[in-house]
């Protein structure tokens, strides 16, 4: 019986404050605990020199890297994303726990050629009590995976970067995220959307929602 390898990926979790050192400490753990290994994790810190040298110090086996654009989480991401030599980037957010599983699951869909990227289920942790209010409709204006989307693996038009695969050579190909959307800690944030049209438009490719592939991302009281 002959055997394919996973294609090798690269993990990029951007950061940008010492307020988010303990949620990247438990982000990079579970990116470390993936049943797929990552070819390299790398964390890019935005315009904090301190922090950047706390996080070098303090986190070994990562790449860490300072955000090379103009300061926001495009920028972070782009830095980490075009220092990747692997055929897939992977991306988490500072705040999110990925399950083991969630990296092999979102690889599996890239042995079709025509998908550019691929994205996971979304699991509100909430800091306290969910607010009883708030139905699973509503569950994307806290960044969360909501009722309605697709219960297992289909293609769609856009995923969420907090939660996101996609094909090096494509993402490179349009130039990565456009630097300027946001800032780390927005939530429902533009670069997430423009990024998936233009992949898809120029490779004439696809995304696929791999419900299955889920991560904790968490929710402040405030939010």
């Amino acid at each position: 019986m002959s055997y394919t390898p996973h294609p090798a990926a690269t993990i990029v979790i951007p950061t940008y404050a010492e307020i988010r050192w303990p949620s990247l400490v438990r982000t990079v753990a579970s990116a470390r605990s993936q049943n797929v290994e990552a070819a390299e994790i790398v964390v890019v810190v935005d315009h904090n020199p301190e922090f950047f040298r706390r996080v070098r110090r303090d986190l070994p086996g990562v790449t860490v890297l300072e955000n090379a654009y103009a300061q926001g989480v495009s920028g972070n991401r782009n830095t980490g994303a075009f220092h990747a030599q692997t055929e897939l980037i992977a991306f988490l957010d500072d705040d999110t726990v990925a399950d083991p599983d969630w990296l092999g699951r979102l690889i599996k869909p890239f042995e079709d050629p025509q998908v550019v990227g691929t994205g996971g289920g979304i699991n509100p942790d909430f800091e306290g009590t969910r607010p009883r209010w708030m139905p699973e409709e509503f569950l994307w204006a806290v960044g969360g995976s909501y009722a309605g989307m697709p219960t297992e693996t289909s293609p769609i038009r856009n995923v969420w970067s907090a939660s996101m695969v996609v094909r090096r050579e494509v993402f490179a190909a349009v130039g990565g995220f456009r630097v300027g959307f946001g800032k780390l800690g927005d939530r429902n944030r533009p670069e997430d959307t423009e990024l998936c049209l233009r992949m898809s438009a120029l490779a004439g490719g696809h995304w696929m929602y791999v419900p299955s592939a889920t991560i904790r991302h968490e929710v402040p009281k405030r939010a």
